[in-house]
């Protein structure tokens, strides 16, 4: 049975789930963010899973993974580069989380509204063909380069069922 008190252990805390109401077992069975995978709810599988080849290399990949949205500021970055990064940035915003461009107007409207004194604030347009646009042929392009170079380096198994 799984044990709430394992989620606070410094080992599990990061990756470990509870799955509840499996189909085939009466038992909760344990599973990995990491993994995506599920097992029987006992310690010695969750250690064992915790020390396997593919639990590794997944907290690797997922440690050293950069933070979405995380744009490195430069010192000297001039006014033009600071727009673009904001917009580049509230795209990547909306398309992450599903939001509709259309939306676009109203967000910067509304920060226009709440920063009024900012210089850069002021100077944002970015309108639902704009944002389409830079999460297109920006952002996808390089979420693209940077997903084929992670599969190029990384091992990996597929399992047909």
């Amino acid at each position: 049975m799984f044990r709430k008190d394992w989620l606070h252990n410094n080992d599990f805390k990061n990756w470990l789930i509870p799955i509840e109401g499996h189909k085939t077992s009466k038992e909760n069975l344990a599973g990995c963010r990491f993994c995506n995978s599920q097992y029987k709810s006992e310690l010695t599988v969750i250690k064992n899973h915790l020390k396997s080849r593919k639990h590794l290399t997944n907290e690797q990949l997922i440690i050293n993974e950069p933070e979405p949205n995380h744009v490195d500021v430069s010192v000297d970055e001039t006014d033009n580069s600071k727009i673009k990064r904001c917009e580049t940035i509230l795209a990547g915003f909306l398309a992450e989380n599903n939001l509709s461009f259309t939306l676009s107007d109203k967000l910067i409207r509304t920060i226009k509204n709440a920063v009024p004194d900012s210089q850069i604030v002021s100077k944002i347009s970015l309108d639902r063909t704009k944002s389409t646009a830079i999460v297109t042929n920006v952002i996808g392009k390089y979420e693209k380069e940077n997903l084929t170079e992670r599969v190029k380096n990384t091992y990996f198994c597929v399992q047909l069922t």
